[in-house]
């Protein structure tokens, strides 16, 4: 690889700086300064690069030149513009004269009702620069300068590589006993994702052949799989049993690589704490602490929130509470517990629906002839 720029310091006297983990819907977000402005929030991506979104650039009085595109995880591709930052500034932690990434990305992405808005994306940038530990029980996200760091800890050590993908680090791991390489992404806020080549050469695809559709959201737009669960899944000495687990056969966008099993993110590294050194090309798994909720969809509802009034219902699964209730896809969600949906966020309605199984959640649910109430108890 070639070697990174020398851009990244600590600010004060210490090696390393520990800053606030938030997990928004699982999705795992951190707060960043850019040239000293007020701290945003941006999601921590081993997948990503380091981006702003179109709003924040404008918030923050940059100007976007050039274009581009980039793909993601989605079906399909999204323009780019870029720019240059004096600083990006995670707790002591500190990028200089760094060039930014602009995209367009659609509400869905950075709405946080109410919150600030997400700004972007931080990822390999940092993580070429920092070893950076994971704690998701204590919900913090340390940062080590690299020439500096050693692990000190009895964990699994974990080879990593970049050999098909030039950013997302690769471990090698297996599905039912089958190898293969995984990319290991914090930015995957869901479940592990099976690819269809590799599902196909196993034959893992007949093993589990169908299972309620789940939809992602990602750079490119949407991807799809169905929900199963896996028997086992190891990574390193560590055995998951009974993994919930979406088994994808897409076309287009980066889940659709051949050379790879799978990716693995928050319901897989949330059960260790994970750092990732890339110096040395390791991924470390100490045991977690303390437990980590994975707040599971039980309301069989899956929902984009495409504007701030309310959530669209895209998919029902068959069977549930909310498909026994009438609830349909087309619907909309205006209002959720006695809230308007104008202050609940995507993040908010993932944890509600992720309580536990008998939670009584009430909706306000509206379509082109009505609206109504309804409740629905999780399962």
């Amino acid at each position: 690889r070639p070697a990174a720029p020398d851009n990244a310091r600590m600010r004060g006297t210490s090696a390393a700086t520990t800053v606030p983990m938030t997990l928004d819907g699982r999705q795992l977000l951190i707060w960043a300064s850019i040239d000293g402005h007020a701290a945003m929030p941006f999601i921590l991506d081993t997948g990503g690069h380091a981006i702003l979104t179109t709003l924040a650039a404008k918030t923050l009085g940059l100007r976007a030149s050039g274009a581009g595109s980039s793909g993601g995880a989605g079906a399909g591709t999204i323009s780019t513009a870029y720019t240059r930052v004096k600083s990006i500034r995670v707790g002591q932690a500190e990028l200089l004269d760094q060039p930014m990434l602009i995209i367009p990305y659609p509400y869905e992405f950075y709405e946080r009702a109410k919150r600030t808005p997400i700004a972007g994306i931080l990822g390999l940038e940092f993580f070429e620069r920092y070893a950076t530990r994971l704690d998701y029980g204590d919900r913090a996200v340390t940062f080590t300068l690299l020439p500096s760091y050693r692990y000190r800890g009895s964990g699994d050590a974990v080879p990593i590589t970049f050999e098909t993908d030039p950013d997302l680090p690769m471990v090698e791991a297996a599905a039912d006993g089958y190898p293969g390489l995984f990319g290991v992404d914090t930015g995957n806020a869901g479940h592990l994702i099976l690819f269809g080549g590799y599902l196909n050469r196993t034959g893992l695809s007949r093993r589990y052949a169908s299972g309620p559709t789940i939809i992602g959201h990602a750079t490119g737009g949407t991807n799809t799989s169905y929900l199963a669960t896996l028997r086992e899944f190891t990574i390193g000495d560590r055995h998951a049993y009974d993994v919930k687990t979406g088994f994808t056969h897409m076309k287009t966008g980066s889940f659709a690589a051949w050379t790879q099993a799978g990716n693995l993110g928050f319901s897989i590294l949330s059960q260790f704490i994970p750092t990732f050194d890339y110096a040395h090309e390791r991924l470390y798994l100490d045991p977690q602490r303390r437990p980590t909720p994975t707040w599971e969809n039980r309301s069989g509802i899956s929902f984009e929130k495409n504007s701030p009034a309310a959530f669209d219902i895209i998919a029902v699964r068959p069977a549930s509470s909310a498909a026994v209730a009438g609830i349909a896809p087309g619907d909309r969600i205006v209002g959720v517990n006695g809230s308007p949906a104008s202050i609940v966020s995507g993040g908010d309605l993932t944890h509600i629906f992720g309580a536990p199984a008998g939670t009584r959640v009430r909706l306000r649910v509206a379509n082109r002839q009505r609206a109504r109430d309804v409740a629905i108890v999780l399962r």
